[in-house]
């Protein structure tokens, strides 16, 4: 027997349960595939990533004397609404320490842009730091070396 996907509806989620963790310097990765799961369940991904732009906030509406009198665009409140949910989704999943990092970005792109630069930093600094680290190993390692293989001489 066929059921059709229509008698399914989206369950009701708490993103607590789904984001379980608060975002820390140790722990982007993890935060991060638990966010972005939560949000492409909700159709909400695309505010963060920015494939979901605002509408503009004006369009034009009626004629007054021959002048397009602008007005506020119904479809640029709706999405301001959900981004501003999907921010305060963000901002209460960062730790303190986190919170500085996005302090003043208007829109829950701006803030997932910010936590990706400062990720990013982090990791290149990171990534300099072991390899400067592998490099004073290995020196340490040759060194080790030659001495034992002066004191077999």
């Amino acid at each position: 027997m066929e059921q059709s996907m229509e008698l399914y509806s989206l369950p009701s989620l708490n993103i607590s349960n789904c984001v379980t963790v608060k975002l820390t310097e140790r722990n982007y990765i993890l935060w991060k595939s638990q966010f972005e799961s939560f949000l492409s369940g909700q159709g909400l991904l695309g505010f963060v990533n920015g494939a979901v732009s605002a509408p503009l906030s004006t369009v034009p509406g009626p004629q007054n004397n021959g002048v397009t009198e602008a007005v506020s665009n119904p479809e640029h409140q709706a999405w301001l609404r959900l981004d501003q949910v999907v921010m305060a989704w963000l901002l209460g999943l960062l730790s303190e320490d986190i919170l500085s990092v996005v302090v003043g970005s208007a829109t829950s792109h701006a803030v997932w842009s910010n936590l990706a630069k400062h990720f990013n930093r982090i990791s290149s600094s990171r990534i300099f730091e072991l390899q400067r680290r592998l490099h004073g190993l290995s020196y340490v390692t040759n060194l080790h070396l030659w001495e034992v293989q002066l004191q077999r001489r």
